[in-house]
């Protein structure tokens, strides 16, 4: 799941009408009325629509995950505005300094410092995304996990141009090679799936022509599929 770096919700004020001055016909006299401003979207509002249409949530279930991408929101917006968040956006510009510059050894310090703050945010989203994961049932957590690792694949395979038939098996048999995995007791139960549906839709899915295509895809990026 990607999260934005800064969340900002813009609060859009209403101004009272004051009479033109300037000689131009005034819009509200001649009846036009000039087209309001839109509220902007939160970034995770997109991530959280999905996994409602993905898992099929009731309102009360939509309800309580929403609760949980909130309190995500809040508080990774808490620390990016904090001290430790300041700080971090401060390293990233006197890298480019010291990169541009030439200084290794300040480079090192700056790469030193980052990466214990970055580590920093990544333990608090990771433990945010567990909460979010929390709020579903076993059931909806399989679910959700196979619609994920189901369009890592289709945009991988993309390339290949799949019709719609074999996007709509990918996405059925999903969940059900995730429910495996995690039954079977695997280590990481998301790549194991991942990796498995990968196999089976290479052999079951894919046709001929289709196939030699995904293996020369492969070995132009061969990492690309294990990433996340």
């Amino acid at each position: 799941m990607r999260v934005s770096m800064m969340l900002m919700v813009v609060l859009l004020g209403l101004t009272g009408c004051k009479r033109k001055t300037d000689g131009k016909p005034d819009p509200a006299a001649q009846g036009q009325v000039p087209p309001k401003k839109v509220q902007s979207t939160p970034a995770w509002e997109s991530e959280y629509d999905k996994m409602v249409s993905a898992i099929g949530l009731n309102q009360d279930e939509s309800q309580c995950v929403r609760a949980a991408f909130e309190v995500r929101e809040a508080e990774v917006g808490k620390w990016l505005k904090g001290e430790r968040g300041v700080r971090l956006r401060q390293l990233e510009g006197e890298m480019k300094v010291a990169a541009k510059g030439g200084d290794l050894a300040e480079t090192r310090r700056i790469i030193s410092e980052a990466g214990g703050l970055r580590q920093e945010l990544r333990k608090l989203l990771d433990s945010h995304q567990a909460k979010i994961m929390g709020s579903l049932t076993p059931e909806q957590q399989t679910h959700w996990c196979g619609h994920e690792i189901a369009e890592k694949l289709l945009d991988l395979m993309a390339p290949l141009k799949l019709d719609p038939e074999q996007q709509k098996r990918i996405r059925e048999v999903a969940p059900r090679v995730v429910a495996k995995a995690t039954r079977t007791g695997q280590a990481n139960p998301r790549a194991a799936a991942y990796l498995e549906l990968e196999k089976g839709v290479e052999i079951k899915v894919l046709t001929d022509v289709q196939r030699e295509a995904y293996k020369g895809l492969k070995k132009t990026a061969p990492l690309r599929s294990l990433r996340k």
